[in-house]
């Protein structure tokens, strides 16, 4: 357990962060200084607002430092560790533009995931010892999660990681049945047998770990809304109540240094709680150079936009869109200016395009939209329409991924990816492009290009068999239309295949795969669905085609 402050010391470095913000909202800094040290965060005496954050749960939230309308400040973290207890976010932008935030460490001291070493197991139990850091009790039947600032009986997951590896383990399946049932026994201090609906294919081990999430998506580390050039440098992001970074509607976001990762020196397994760096409706620039992405329970990098559905036709031009998610409610993710694509939600072909000329929010679940033009008999029955602006730009360079629950880069969005010099370590799919309307996130974007060059494949996908590349849109395109993906590229990198699923496609109209060196699992399959047009694919030993 990390050591707290002492009460009168954290609030004076409070008042010293608030006075520094003030000092830069009158114009008389331009730099909040962080002094170097340990110190505890707690929500007590912080203010709070609501916030609507995209794939989180919104509500009223603490924050620790609100840059909201800043401009040209630098906030300059002195290798600073901020621990923070509760539901506090740590940095808030909102409207901000040229913001430097660099040189800090962001922890949790308890944090919203527990741990736990498996001690036996049984038919449908599992005994679990918990040590000090992540305390519990058991209270009617109920496994109880408890500590500074935290009271829950919600279990939403458990996920077994190797001891050894401290990935997730070989075979690892998610236990989402605690949403429907559970019951807990104590055996002694922290120690409890836990019965529920597991996984059947679930092959725990004695000896293994498990860590459970037991919060809601409250407190991501650093929220960025409709911002402009934000660069984040040398942070360091241990955990957070959320994702580690993100970014909706926001353009040209530098990433530089920053490290996801399981706090270093200690028994954890895991970092944050869901995708370290998620980015919603973004343009611009985004480039993600030199981050370690490690131990969060969810993916590394998730680049989306989201498809909204017109309900109504209030009038002329004019629809009302229903945003699909409740954690997205909030979003503004069309606007004035933007250019929006609309879609026929069983093919997810293009069906036109149009300019918004004005767009607002009509409450937290429907955006009002006028369009420049809409066809004459239009009929909204599956119907979609998105943000379809090409001026979007990714690079992801020189990245670490690795050892976290589910998979590596995602890129479901117009524009542009550049995936160079990486390594990805990843118990499901290392890249997944996808077009995806699953009934819940509806986030998708049709790309136009992905480079995937020069980077390591270290046996990804081992966990559930799924291929190591996928790119789909789980539709069939209807006849004559264009596919979905425009052009891919997959060129001199290193694949080292824990099975034989290396590439799965669909809807992309041009592909490449040529200079790749294959290693392991043979033969190498390289499945194709429909609506793949082959480019140049060359130089693959031992590929066989399904």
């Amino acid at each position: 357990m990390i050591q707290p402050l002492k009460k009168q010391e954290a609030l004076s470095f409070l008042e010293q962060m608030t006075a520094a913000v003030a000092a830069c909202r009158e114009g008389r800094a331009r730099k909040i200084v962080i002094p170097a040290g340990v110190h505890h965060i707690r929500p007590d005496y912080l203010p709070e607002q609501y916030c609507y954050i995209s794939n989180h749960d919104s509500g009223m939230k603490r924050i620790f430092l609100n840059l909201e309308g800043l401009e040209g400040i630098v906030v300059e973290g002195n290798g600073a560790e901020l621990i923070f207890h509760g539901r506090v976010i740590p940095f808030y932008l909102k409207n901000a533009k040229n913001i430097v935030l660099r040189d800090l460490a962001i922890d949790w001291d308890r944090p919203y995931l527990s741990q736990a070493k498996i001690t036996g197991v049984g038919q449908g139990s599992l005994d679990l010892q918990f040590d000090a850091n992540y305390p519990v009790e058991v209270s009617n039947e109920r496994l109880v999660f408890t500590g500074d600032r935290f009271f829950s009986t919600k279990i939403d997951n458990l996920l077994e990681f190797d001891a050894q590896t401290r990935a997730p383990a070989a075979g690892a399946r998610d236990n989402f049945g605690f949403r429907d049932w559970s019951r807990a026994e104590a055996l002694g201090v922290g120690h409890v047998r836990l019965f529920s609906n597991y996984h059947p294919e679930n092959e725990f081990q004695v000896g293994n770990w498990v860590v459970i999430k037991h919060e809601q998506r409250w407190a991501p580390s650093v929220v960025l809304v409709d911002s402009e050039s934000i660069t984040l440098n040398a942070v360091d992001i241990y955990h957070s109540g959320g994702m580690g970074v993100i970014a909706q509607t926001c353009r040209d976001i530098d990433l530089q240094q920053v490290r996801v990762m399981c706090r270093p020196n200690s028994d954890r397994v895991f970092s944050v709680f869901v995708d370290a760096f998620h980015f919603v409706d973004c343009s611009g620039k985004v480039t993600i150079e030199d981050c370690l992405m490690e131990g969060q329970m969810d993916d590394a990098v998730n680049i989306h936009g989201a498809f909204l559905r017109p309900e109504r036709v209030k009038s002329g031009h004019t629809l009302q869109l229903r945003i699909m998610h409740f954690q997205q409610f909030g979003v503004q993710n069309l606007k004035a200016g933007d250019v929006a694509g609309f879609f026929d939600e069983r093919s997810l072909s293009s069906l036109f395009e149009a300019k918004v000329l004005k767009a607002e929010m009509l409450n937290r679940e429907f955006i009002e939209a006028t369009f420049s033009r809409l066809p004459e008999g239009l009929k909204l029955e599956h119907m979609l329409v998105m943000r379809a602006e090409r001026d979007f730009e990714v690079l992801i360079q020189n990245c670490t991924m690795r050892d976290n629950r589910s998979r590596g880069v995602l890129f479901n969005a117009y524009g542009a990816c550049r995936i160079l010099n990486c390594y990805f370590r990843t118990p499901w799919q290392a890249v997944r492009v996808s077009g995806a309307v699953d009934g819940k996130w509806h986030e998708s974007g049709p790309s136009e290009f992905v480079e995937v060059s020069g980077c390591t494949f270290e046996r990804c996908g081992y966990a559930t068999g799924r291929p190591v590349i996928e790119v789909t849109a789980h539709r069939r395109p209807r006849e004559g239309s264009p596919a979905y993906h425009d052009k891919i590229r997959v060129i001199n990198n290193r694949f080292n295949l824990a099975h034989s699923d290396l590439l799965q496609l669909d809807n992309v109209g041009y592909f490449e795969f040529y200079d790749n060196q294959l290693e392991g699992a043979t033969p190498a399959l390289f499945r194709k669905g429909p609506n793949v047009e082959s480019g140049r694919v060359e130089s693959i030993q031992e590929l066989s085609h399904g």
